[in-house]
């Protein structure tokens, strides 16, 4: 019960939160989480003592935006001593969400950029010159002159 109780003493958890600097906490919560996985048998007690961690991590780094805590901290060597942790799960559902909502973002800028082209021809035939048609669909001129000549 020993090892369990020095993996994360309160003396070494308030260091973390309020006296270590940022770059110093980083580089200790890994090996905590490691020995905590490792040296803690209890399971009950495992979990507490990564709770533990995960709210120093809050605290510590609560400035931080979770693109860089997921940086930080869900590394693939990192992967298989978070995978209990409720922070890792946290983070991995927001990196899941940011990359839907950048994928919907470039499908909408292409599709928007698709639009735009396709106009192009029958601005042509209204009468529109290329450099009005360039302003207007906010294209270069280059690129209306290349959609013209395509048509």
């Amino acid at each position: 019960m020993t090892i369990e109780i020095s993996v994360v003493h309160p003396s070494r958890a308030w260091r973390l939160c309020v006296v270590e600097s940022e770059d110093e906490a980083s580089k200790q919560i890994k090996p905590l989480m490691q020995r905590t996985q490792q040296e803690v048998q209890d399971e009950s007690l495992r979990r507490d003592v990564i709770e533990l961690i995960e709210k120093i991590i809050v605290y510590k780094f609560a400035h931080k935006s979770r693109q860089e805590l997921k940086k930080m901290f869900i590394t693939k060597d990192w992967k298989e001593t978070w995978k209990d942790s409720n922070l890792y799960h946290v983070l991995m559902e927001y990196a899941r969400e940011d990359a839907k909502e950048e994928v919907k973002e470039q499908v909408k800028e292409e599709v928007k950029q698709e639009a735009k082209l396709e106009s192009v021809p029958r601005l042509l035939k209204l009468g529109l010159t290329v450099e009005q048609i360039a302003q207007v669909l906010d294209l270069s001129i280059a690129t209306v002159r290349q959609v013209a000549d395509g048509n």
